[in-house]
């Protein structure tokens, strides 16, 4: 926090007054720091490329009402505030609850200043009930706006992350870097998800599969890379895209069998997105005009539910039932059988 106001001194010149907020580390420090960090933050602040000034006079006073001398939380889902005595800042130093606060108190400083011919003073009983206040009476109104500011911060950050690691996967040489860029491809594609941005999380599942692909042959496959496909066909079901589905739930349950591996519920979870993804297309087909699509995709769609009854564990069954049901309903779209006609106009 650094801000700049100006007065007219006695001599018909403009004296400059300039406060700002040091961590308690350096406000110990000789001034000569001190100073020099604020130059730093003027630079960072307003662009400036070199900064000289002559200092009239120089110190320090408590600028927040409630001194921090140990972590706590302000509400569920915000960060840890970090003992900092007079300077709040989350430990991702985000614009949050503290900085902002940090502008306000700033704010309510300058409303008590008053002219005292060479200086500026302030009348601190003023400024400490103005905080008080806003502590008090908008304590709701701060958590709202950081709660809705790092929400904002946070999806820009993951969509800035989601290129730089996207474009990595096209550069990647060394072996043991594979598995550590597809790692953090799945976990930030998870965090999309749940925003949710699917397309974004998407891309994220598909760039860590075919990273992975690119070096099967030196990199052995492993239910990691099942993972990545069992993810990417629940994004796929989100967005409505069930033939990219498919695809990649079969491509996972090949791994699967390849791999011998033993974990059914992640093999359950591919056969139930697929069946899913088939149900979904079996909706959208005309029983007149669509039969023999209807019929294939009946048929991929029971042999699925097969599979699926063959690998549920006991939290499953739910699911076993649903497929079932989906399963009657589409069957209920097709004509009956010829013999059936054949047997009606008999009788």
């Amino acid at each position: 926090m650094v801000d700049i106001r100006s007065a007219k001194n006695e001599e018909g010149g403009v004296n400059y007054f300039i406060y700002y907020e040091v961590p308690d580390n350096l406000k110990e420090k000789d001034t000569i720091i001190q100073i020099e960090f604020l130059k730093d933050l003027l630079k960072l602040k307003y662009g400036f490329e070199d900064i000289d000034f002559t200092i009239h006079s120089f110190g320090h006073f408590p600028v927040c009402p409630k001194y921090v001398d140990k972590p706590f939380y302000l509400g569920e889902g915000l960060p840890v505030v970090l003992a900092g005595g007079d300077c709040q800042i989350e430990p991702d130093y985000r614009k949050g609850i503290g900085i902002e606060s940090g502008i306000e108190r700033a704010n309510f400083l300058f409303d008590t200043v008053h002219g005292t011919g060479k200086e500026l003073g302030f009348l601190f009983d003023n400024y400490y009930q103005q905080v008080a206040r806003y502590v008090g009476y908008h304590g709701n109104l701060i958590e709202q706006f950081y709660l809705q500011r790092v929400d904002n911060i946070k999806g820009s950050s993951l969509e800035q992350a989601k290129k730089i690691l996207c474009s990595a996967c096209g550069s990647v040489k060394e072996i043991e870097d594979v598995a550590a860029i597809a790692s953090e491809l799945k976990l930030l594609g998870n965090e999309l998800f749940k925003k949710p941005n699917y397309e974004s999380a998407l891309e994220c599942y598909l760039n860590a599969i075919h990273l992975c692909q690119s070096f099967e042959k030196a990199l052995p496959l492993t239910m990691d890379f099942v993972t990545l496909h069992s993810n990417a066909c629940q994004t796929c079901l989100k967005l409505k895209k069930y033939e990219q589905c498919i695809n990649l739930a079969n491509e996972g349950i090949k791994t699967y069998a390849e791999i011998n591996a033993e974990d059914k519920d992640m093999l359950f979870k591919l056969l139930f997105r697929k069946a899913s993804a088939l149900v979904e297309l079996g909706n959208g087909l005309d029983a007149k005009t669509q039969i023999k699509e209807l019929d294939e995709s009946l048929k991929a769609l029971k042999e699925t539910y097969e599979l699926m009854k063959e690998n549920s564990g006991v939290n499953n069954t739910t699911f076993v039932k649903q497929i079932e049901s989906k399963i009657v309903n589409i069957e209920k779209k097709l004509p009956p059988p010829q013999e059936e006609v054949n047997k009606i106009e008999f009788i």
